[in-house]
This record gives structure tokens, sequence and C-alpha cells, in this order.
């Protein structure tokens, strides 16, 4: 009989995250224009849709997706300053609910209302994975400017190297500032150093 309990528990936990969702987006839909309501439904509901394997509860919560497309919508227009967080937070969430052609547009939208670190990263990957390096270091040298913490500048860097498919760091900043390369150069070698016993 203990036994059994764990298992109830785990199916019982998709359930409660699809009423916390609905409880979520209906909290939206009373303050429309609220960015920070219209986040957490669009994160919950995105969540349930990557947790979940369960057919019925997918398709219960796919129910949702317009709403929730419609609250970002709102709180968009009325906050414009959120826009980055908001378009990439709703590409994330067609992404799970399997509209990734979708996808690039919002993030690029979102790219454009503000280059930030999460938008980069994401155009990085996908012209990466297609091989088109010329889009590469205008995405690099575009967010640059905007990112002030160290963590930020190591993740753009490197992965505009990835991206590029630079054999040499030389090659794969060549779009960076002398003080990029180098901190790039000794942050590589501490990480390395950090790993290796």
């Amino acid at each position: 009989m203990n036994r059994l309990i764990p298992f109830a528990l785990f199916l019982l936990a998709p359930v409660a995250s699809a009423q916390t969702v609905e409880q979520r987006i209906e909290a939206a839909q009373r303050n429309p224009g609220n960015a920070r309501l219209a986040l957490d439904a669009t994160q919950s509901l995105r969540d349930v849709l990557r947790a979940t394997t369960d057919a019925t509860l997918r398709d219960a919560a796919m129910t949702h997706v317009a709403a929730v497309e419609a609250l970002v919508t709102q709180a968009i227009s009325a906050n414009p300053n959120d826009a980055p967080l908001l378009l990439m937070e709703k590409a994330s969430l067609l992404f799970n609910a399997g509209r990734k052609g979708e996808v690039e547009a919002l993030v690029q939208a979102s790219m454009d209302a503000q280059p930030n670190l999460d938008a980069a990263l994401a155009l990085l990957g996908i012209y990466g994975r297609r091989g088109e390096g010329d889009k590469v270091f205008p995405v690099c040298t575009r967010t640059r400017p905007h990112l002030i913490r160290e963590a930020q500048v190591w993740g753009l860097l490197h992965a505009c190297i990835k991206a590029s498919g630079a054999s040499t760091i030389e090659s794969g900043l060549s779009w960076a500032s002398p003080g990029d390369k180098a901190f790039y150069a000794r942050e590589l070698k501490r990480r390395r150093a950090a790993v290796t016993p």
C-alpha cells in the first residue's frame, strides 16, 4: 500500500499544474496588460506542455495557448519595456506547443525590441545549426553593448565562437574588442583549470 502513495502523487502532479495554469490565466485575464501576470500564465502553461507526456493533459493545455498569446499581446502593448522578455517567453511557449515555425520571428522581435542575451543565444543557435555564419557576428556585435555582467559576456562570447564555427578564439571573436578577447582568454583558462585535476 505504501508503494502506491508516491505513484499516486506523481499522477496528481500534472493535474495540479493544469489547475495552477488555469488560475494564473484567470488572474491575468482579470488584469489585462499586467506583464507579471501574463508572464506567470505563459511560463506555467509552457511548463505543463514541456513536462506532460499524457495526451489528454496536453490537449487540455493546448486549449489555453490562444488565450495566453492574447494576454502576452496585451501585456506588450501596456508595457513596451517588457517586450523583449515577454516575446522570448511566448517563443518558448509556442516551441513547446509544437509551433516551431513561429519561434524565430518571435526571437527576432525580442531582439528588435532590445538586444538581449536570451534572444541572441537563441538566434546564434538557429544560425549555427543552419550554417548561416554570415548572420552570427552581426548578432554578437549588436548584443554585446547591452551586457554588463561577466557571466553574460562570457555566455555571448562563447556562443559566438561556437555558432561561427571558428577554430580559434581570434577568428571567432574578430568582431570583439581587445578587452573582450582578453577577458575570454582569461576566463577560458580559469574554467579549464577548474575542471582539470
